[in-house]
């Protein structure tokens, strides 16, 4: 019996590899051709126009990849769909404290590594993806950013992915959820970070069945971490290029609504590592309805056509970005 749902475990998990391999696949083909078809009927003038850049890079994943990669996990049986259960408000809050603390850690691994594969390199590493967010306005940023991104990606990575693995184990559920999670982000300077915060929305979704905690956790940190510095950082660009004369008191009204923001997530930050530290004894992982022995989890859930698809293909882009950046 166990050697049939372990062999029937390899064929979910090769799915579930194949489903985000065609996620990366048909977002890196599209892009290209999204790009020439924008520029071709004069459509990319305009958003060049608005600053919506953002828009060319990120919705052909949305729009074409990320549905047909649902489609593919639809194809397998949800019986893995966790018991709803309600959190209280301290408790989501303390959650969203360790999502602030693991998202700035992660940042500082990303950006540490980047540098110092730079200084290798012997020059300076380049985030990208964030020139692009520089050059967009907040408008597209809080549509495709905030909003568009946070509910699609958790609806494909914690809700319909979940609901078809938490039956091997709540473990291997946040496990795989965040890994995924972090490898689909393709590059450095946003796994550490995206790994952390997918496998603790996985932790909220298979404890609560749930998936609008992670939704409005997605959101509200996609706004810290873009709309708000981005807002702190052109308000000040547009000070410092006026007459320094009649702007000092812009300069610091501009500086005074900055610290208490930057207090507020030095304190989030230190709140939610202590909270982490406290309470890791806590975190415990249900066991699922189908059990596989420790030594064949691995196997089970690595060795397979479609994980080795989705790793090779994730490798080679966490390559080219390097080598971009």
């Amino acid at each position: 019996m166990e050697e049939i749902q372990f062999i029937e475990g390899k064929e979910v998990f090769s799915k579930v590899g194949i489903a985000f391999f065609l996620l990366l696949i048909l977002t890196e083909i599209m892009g290209p051709l999204f790009y020439i078809v924008m520029e071709q009927s004069g459509i990319q003038e305009i958003v060049g126009k608005y600053h919506l850049d953002l828009f060319l890079t990120q919705m052909p994943m949305y729009l074409v990849a990320v549905p047909i990669s649902i489609f593919v996990l639809k194809g397998l049986p949800a019986h893995g769909k966790p018991e709803e259960h309600s959190w209280k408000m301290s408790r989501l809050f303390a959650c969203f404290c360790i999502c602030i603390g693991t998202m700035y850690l992660g940042n500082i691994i990303g950006q540490a590594l980047m540098t110092l594969i730079g200084v290798l390199k012997g020059g300076k590493s380049e985030n990208l993806l964030e020139n692009v967010v520089m050059d967009t306005n907040i408008w597209g940023i809080l549509l495709i950013v905030v909003l568009i991104g946070p509910i699609l990606e958790e609806y494909l990575c914690r809700k319909v992915l979940l609901d078809r693995i938490n039956q091997y184990g709540q473990g291997i559920s946040v496990l795989v959820s965040g890994l995924i999670f972090g490898l689909i982000h393709g590059n450095f300077y946003q796994f550490f970070y995206a790994f952390g915060l997918g496998a603790i929305f996985a932790y909220i979704y298979v404890k609560t069945g749930k998936w609008k905690y992670p939704v409005v956790f997605h959101i509200l940190i996609n706004f810290m971490g873009s709309v708000v510095p981005l807002f702190f950082i052109r308000r000040l660009e547009t000070v410092l290029s006026d007459d320094m004369s009649k702007s000092l008191g812009e300069v610091v009204l501009s500086l005074l609504l900055l610290l208490p923001y930057a207090v507020m997530i030095i304190g989030l930050i230190i709140t939610g590592i202590v909270l982490l530290f406290c309470f890791r004894k806590e975190i415990v992982f249900s066991k699922g309805s189908i059990c596989i022995e420790k030594g064949k989890q691995f196997q089970m859930i690595f060795v397979n056509v479609g994980m080795i698809l989705l790793f090779v293909t994730c490798g080679i882009l966490f390559g080219i970005s390097t080598i971009m950046s």
